[in-house]
Order: structure tokens, then sequence, then C-alpha cells
């Protein structure tokens, strides 16, 4: 699922977009974590872009987030505080869904502003 945002950021970056541009990525495990090092690099390079993973089965010893996309998006939201913003998700059916129905029902974000990509 983090590849069609990956490369959103990326041609938006190279464009020199100064929008700010926050990826919240889920993933089974740690090994899971795809681009880990062009994503950190951008986040080092770009004061816009900001990255946040979570695993919804963390290996022991994991000190970052937890759970599921959906869980965290609320605060993240929030800590964004563009009301102008726009959601672009990206997975499994089931978790476009769960983020879908966070996003216009809990967070009021208007549909238009809600874009998804799903498979299965």
């Amino acid at each position: 699922g983090v590849t069609p945002l990956r490369s959103m950021m990326a041609a938006a970056l190279s464009a020199g977009s100064k929008a700010p541009m926050w990826l919240l990525f889920g993933v089974r495990h740690q090994d899971d974590v795809l681009y880990q090092e062009e994503l950190t690099r951008w986040e080092a390079e770009h004061d816009n872009v900001r990255v946040f993973v979570t695993l919804s089965r963390p290996d022991h010893g994991w000190l970052g987030r937890s759970g599921y996309v959906q869980t965290h998006l609320p605060a993240l939201w929030q800590e964004l505080g563009q009301e102008s913003a726009h959601l672009y998700v990206c997975g499994l059916e089931r978790m476009v869904k769960a983020v879908r129905e966070v996003a216009r029902k809990g967070l009021g974000i208007d549909r238009k502003h809600v874009h998804q990509e799903r498979y299965d």
C-alpha cells in the first residue's frame, strides 16, 4: 500500500512542494517496512515531511507506534491541523474502509478530501 503514496511524495518533493506531507504507514512487522532509508532521508532533508510507522504485530523491542493506522489517524490529523488537507489511503480493502470510516464519521473530513486505492 505504500508504493503509490511514496511515488506521489517523490513527485511532489522533486517539484519543490513545501506542503505538509505526513505518511502514516502501517505494516505487521518491522521487517515489512519498505523504503525505510529513503523515507528517513526525506524526513531529514525536508521540513514538510513526517513519517509515522505503526506495527500491528510489533516485534520484541519495537519502541515505535503499535496498532492499526485508523487508531492513530485522529491524533495525527488533529496535530496536522489543516482543514484543507487531503487524506490518501492505500491498502487492503478492510483497512481502507476502516480508515475512511474514521475520517468521514469520526473526524468529519469532507469526502472530497479522502482519496483511496484498495486491493486484496
